[in-house]
């Protein structure tokens, strides 16, 4: 595996999410909803309110994210947790224009 900085790559977080009821389906589900968290902490920080609806269920952001890997295929060489990071934003419209990484 090559090196990288990020924990996961968008490749490595697809295969765990292809895995339906397995171990690595467990990976995926607490990946994403762990990233999620860390996406309303720092966007209720900057803008003053989460990304995410408070309705929103772990499900469904896991949905929104298997999503989102499936229809960028040419990104999943990217970190995962910025892939995650923007299918949410775009999935919950929460901030047009930004995505991950900057620049």
């Amino acid at each position: 595996m090559p090196a990288h900085a990020s924990f996961l790559t968008g490749n490595e977080l697809a295969e765990y999410c292809s895995d339906d009821k397995g171990f690595f389906s467990g990976v995926c589900f607490g990946y994403i909803t762990g990233v999620a968290d860390r996406l309303d902490q720092n966007h209720h920080g900057d803008y003053g309110k989460d990304c995410t609806p408070d309705s929103v269920t772990n499900g469904q952001l896991v949905k929104v994210a298997k999503a989102y890997l499936d229809d960028n295929p040419t990104q999943l060489h990217r970190s995962a947790h910025y892939l995650i990071y923007n299918a949410l934003i775009e999935g919950f419209g929460c901030n047009d224009g930004l995505s991950y990484p900057n620049g």
